[in-house]
């Protein structure tokens, strides 16, 4: 697509290598291999200072052994400061990457393993920063493939949309407007009913200064209200015609709808000294009251000439007339009328709303406006004619031959009836050419048909959970769960509870019932705990639902490092980034298949293949027991459990199976557990500033039959501290 290749592109390889990949006796692919690199949200553009999870992934699971991740900068900033293109974060607990110690802002293997993709963070650089550029060396197969993926910065609107034009000639611009909405790049709830997606007629005109008929903090007027709500340019139509002393020209291009969503539509204007200022509107249906465009955007430059071309990005904004929060929403009129707000990730705040993401921040655009111009009319800035000229309106209509003799039409057909029984539909209207052979030879372009939203004389349809009104009394809801831990250990936190519906269904029906709330909490003073300066950290996240569907599972809460790049590697060995607690779930006690349990249970030992150390339980079968085992952190099989309590719980009936079976042989003897002595005292865990010190003991005889069972913890650790950081 125009969009792909105009702001984001994975390129063959052909650049400078700052960060090559050495490896005897191997040659260089040509191209990229099929490898990808791939940024959370496949944004168009990045937001400064946030952050992106980056994925280099194989063509067909095609393994690479060695890689190395760089960034680089691949346009200047802005201003004169120096500016990073951002830097990596390692995840936790990755074992497949770490900082390459060769070169800066780079990722590299954590060891000479296979993989088929590796994933790393990427917080982008501070405003300002141009654009960037991530590169990746691969080898895999005896050769080393090269490829980069360009991204650049996302930029407000310019700011220079009231300065006076100096600009003497006129200039005629041709516009597109592109349709970019689609399911593929939505965060959530597309629309099911893909036969109403569209954008409406776009319309709007040039004008000056002094004037404007939408723009956020405005107030929609009557025919911006219509506009928003069923996509009806007739009122809109009227009042832009009744303030036309203000417009140099006129524009409506034709909707988009369905399956044409993501076409293009077109139209052209003029623009002069006084009225530099485009503003278009388009609603993006179906919708409560959401539309995309520009308002006040300045063509005129400083140096008395006219923008080229120009690439605009449409974002959604509400027009503050309907309350509904979804694409479906009932219509809720808003009494009073608010304001028109951009719609970002974070507004509404309502999960509901399909754009709500509090994690990524990031919003693909909806469209996108290129508009080109493709003529200057010359004028003397002494000219005596500008003044009359400037009371001149050019109403453009659909396409450019709206005035050519053989593409008259006729006047439009009365609006069909809605389309749809009850709730929300269509409905259209057409004309045709006075002489349809005459226009086919001039291959003529106007708009024949012309559609837009209606609700039905039945606005809810029977059985439609989006659109059905209940009364509280139906919202049957389940009881508050338990207080969560508090998020913090020490100090003031919070903590929350959760109740969900009974009838998943009931909960689009019941958008008013409280499902989280949320309270303080504080835990004894923090008295021992020492910020470090060195590596700073945000606060403890709140506790995450726990994982497990039923039984005991665990969850998690995590924080971001803040250090600078230099200390990223240190730091990461300092602090800890995420804590795991042991939870039981809400819905009670697992009811497991018995031969399901059975067969993990009797599997045996398997450790896998990576190189790090995790303690874990197993059952064993030859004792008829949970003992411990060291598991590398990957793959394995299913005997494989957090605990010695959860490898219990979980084989129990195995275990009563198998002591069914002694006591019908012969007696088991009872042998208690017996440990070693504990090891000396390790160094600190800091070099300096608070850490901490372990020793450990093993076991020599593992417990058997009903004696003296091993203790879960096999180590202790106690606090040190080191010269001032």
């Amino acid at each position: 697509m125009l969009s792909v290749l105009l702001f984001l592109s994975i390129n063959v390889f052909s650049l400078t290598v700052s960060c090559p990949l050495n490896v005897p006796g191997v040659t260089r692919g040509q191209g990229d291999g099929g490898f990808e690199i791939h940024i959370s949200g496949s944004p168009d553009k990045y937001l400064p200072e946030t952050s992106y999870t980056i994925r280099l992934t194989s063509p067909q699971k095609k393994s690479f052994t060695k890689f190395k991740l760089y960034l680089e900068q691949s346009s200047e900033a802005d201003g004169t400061g120096y500016a990073r293109p951002g830097t990596f974060q390692l995840l936790p607990h990755d074992q497949l990457t770490e900082f390459d110690s060769d070169c800066t802002n780079t990722i590299s293997e954590a060891s000479g393993q296979g993989k088929t993709e590796i994933e790393t963070k990427w917080v982008s650089p501070p405003t300002g920063s141009g654009c960037v550029r991530i590169n990746a060396n691969i080898l895999s197969q005896h050769q080393v493939w090269g490829l980069s993926r360009e991204i650049c910065e996302y930029k407000e609107e310019r700011e220079d949309k009231y300065m006076d034009c100096c600009a003497c000639d006129e200039a005629r611009y041709k516009l597109i407007f592109e349709g970019l909405w689609r399911n593929e790049t939505h965060p959530k709830d597309f629309p099911k009913s893909l036969w109403l997606t569209h954008f409406s007629d776009a319309v709007g005109g040039t004008h000056g200064r002094n004037f404007s008929f939408w723009g956020e903090g405005q107030i929609a007027t009557p025919g911006l209200k219509q506009l928003a709500e069923w996509g009806a340019t007739r009122i809109i139509d009227s009042e832009l015609r009744s303030q036309s002393r203000h417009f140099r020209s006129l524009v409506k291009a034709p909707g988009l709808w369905y399956p044409g969503v993501n076409a293009n539509t077109s139209a052209t204007f003029r623009v002069d000294k006084r009225r530099n200022l485009l503003s278009l509107v388009s609603m993006l249906g179906p919708s409560p009251d959401w539309i995309v465009g520009v308002s006040g955007l300045n063509l005129c430059l400083p140096n008395c000439t006219w923008v080229d071309e120009e690439i605009i990005d449409l974002y959604p904004y509400d027009a503050g007339t309907d309350n509904g929060v979804s694409y479906m929403s009932i219509n809720i009129p808003a009494v009073p009328q608010e304001k028109i707000q951009k719609i970002t990730p974070m507004y509404p705040e309502d999960e509901r709303a399909p754009f709500y993401d509090p994690v990524t921040k990031f919003m693909n655009p909806l469209a996108r406006l290129y508009i080109t111009r493709d003529k200057i009319i010359k004028k003397p800035c002494d000219d005596k004619s500008v003044s009359e000229m400037m009371d001149e309106i050019s109403v453009v209509d659909n396409e450019e031959d709206a005035t050519r003799p053989e593409c008259a039409v006729t006047p439009y057909t009365p609006w069909s009836n809605c389309s749809v029984p009850c709730g929300k539909g269509l409905r259209m209207r057409s004309r045709s050419y006075v002489n349809p052979n005459i226009a086919q030879r001039a291959e003529c372009s106007r708009q024949l048909v012309s559609k837009e939203m209606c609700v039905a004389d039945n606005p809810a349809c029977p059985g439609d959970e989006e659109e059905e009104q209940i009364e509280g009394k139906d919202c049957k809801i389940g009881e508050w769960e338990a207080w969560s831990d508090c998020s913090v250990s020490c100090g003031q936190g919070l903590r929350t509870r959760t109740r969900r519906f009974p009838d998943k269904k009931t909960a689009k029906k019941c958008p008013h019932v409280e499902l989280i709330q949320r309270e303080p909490c504080i835990e004894p003073a923090c008295t021992d705990v020492v910020v470090d300066p060195l590596c700073p950290v945000t606060p403890w996240s709140d506790w995450s639902p726990c994982n497990a569907s039923c039984g005991y599972g665990f969850k998690i809460h995590t924080r971001f490092l803040l250090a600078d790049q230099q200390h990223e590697t240190e730091c990461l060995q300092r602090v800890t980034l995420s804590e795991t607690k042991r939870c039981k779930s809400s819905h009670g006690e697992c009811k497991r298949d018995i031969m399901e349990v059975k067969t993990t249970c009797m599997l045996p030992e398997q450790t896998g293949p990576c190189h790090t150390f995790h303690e874990r339980f197993r059952f064993e079968p030859m004792k008829g027991m949970c003992i411990p085992f060291s598991y590398s952190g990957c793959q394995g099989n299913a005997n494989n459990f957090y605990t010695q309590e959860e490898c219990l719980d979980y084989c129990r009936p195995v275990m009563d199976l198998l002591d069914a079976a002694s006591d019908t042989t012969s007696n088991i003897t009872n042998v208690d557990c017996e440990l070693g002595a504990w090891g000396p005292w390790g160094e600190c865990s800091t070099t300096c500033g608070r850490g901490f010190r372990l020793r450990t003991r093993e076991v020599l005889v593992q417990a058997q039959g009903r004696g003296k069972p091993c203790p879960l913890v096999l180590s202790k650790r106690r606090s040190c501290k080191g010269v001032e950081c």
